[in-house]
């Protein structure tokens, strides 16, 4: 005597290829709308660090550098870059123009535009 009988072993494997079948279905509407849209953009931290005085008149500075990844198949605006090193307590913004600091961070409100598929690094120090 057969442990399942035949039309038990249908429903599973039916059951089985259904559940295959809807999710490559799923999967490929994913892939197709993100190739006609673009994924989604990204940040890519390069470096980072905080680097002592070299003289008793030099300041402490930390720095972060980083880049912005515009994937979409059109352009991008940014419009604010927000900044906190954690409890760093910040003086003043060094010599990165466009940066300037409000309540302990660090902020870029110019705004920056991005065409399809491209990148800018953003190098700010402060001390």
């Amino acid at each position: 005597m057969p442990i399942f009988d035949l039309p038990t072993m249908q429903w599973i494997a039916s059951t089985a290829l259904t559940l295959a079948s809807v999710t490559i279905a799923v999967v490929a509407a994913t892939f197709s709308y993100r190739q006609n849209y673009g994924w989604k953009p990204v940040v890519l931290v390069l470096a980072q660090g905080f680097d002592g005085p070299k003289s008793t008149e030099d300041d402490y500075i930390a720095w972060i550098d980083f880049e912005f990844w515009n994937r979409r198949k059109y352009p991008v605006v940014v419009h604010l870059v927000e900044i906190k090193f954690g409890k760093l307590m910040l003086d003043h913004p060094g010599e990165t123009a466009p940066w300037y600091i409000f309540h302990n961070k660090l902020i870029h409100r110019e705004h920056v535009r991005f065409d399809p598929a491209s990148h800018h690094r953003f190098e700010p120090r402060v001390s």
